[in-house]
């Protein structure tokens, strides 16, 4: 498992020579936001300026780091042009439009790039008394304009103080 905000900062490094190839701004959902389908790569020495690396052609995430097969692979994929989405600071609210906070990050399963999760933010008192929460997606059940929409009953679901994440990054581990 990694977050978000983890893969925003890591290296993207090629395979065959080791060397760092480019910075990851983005990453691309599908189109029911359940998973990441690629990473949209910024580097100078590319013809345009932003691509679409697509999932498939990462060998290895870790902590710090992002493999892919090699520098090559990133000259064949086409330029990133569609509108870019970062649901990071999007809203979360109910059905019935009751506001339960703001996504801040997102934990990721990094073998398939499945969307494990939400860390939601009540604001910066609530996060500093109670900590941040965790929204499971499988409680989502809409993703649109600039907010994510969840039953009213599922409120209670939602993990208190990130301990429930915490243990779903290290079971998964």
């Amino acid at each position: 498992m990694l977050k978000y905000s983890e893969l925003l900062i890591s290296n993207l490094i090629d395979k065959e020579n080791k060397t760092p190839i480019g910075e990851i701004v983005n990453v691309a959902f599908s189109e029911e936001f359940k998973r990441i389908v690629g990473l949209i790569v910024k580097n100078d020495k590319l013809y345009k300026n932003k691509i679409l690396l697509p999932i498939e052609n990462i060998v290895d995430i870790d902590k710090d780091s992002i493999i892919i097969v090699n520098e090559n692979e990133l000259k064949k994929e086409k330029p990133y042009e569609e509108k870019e989405i970062n649901l990071v600071d999007w809203e979360v609210i109910t059905e019935k439009l009751e506001c339960i906070g703001y996504v801040k990050d997102m934990v990721i399963k990094k073998e398939d790039g499945k969307i494990i999760g939400f860390i939601i933010s009540e604001g910066i008192i609530e996060d500093i008394v109670k900590g941040r929460k965790f929204l499971s997606s499988s409680k989502i059940i809409e993703i649109n304009e600039k907010s994510i929409v969840i039953e009213k009953e599922d409120i209670k679901d939602i993990g208190k103080n990130g301990q429930c994440y915490k243990k779903i990054i290290e079971l998964e581990d």
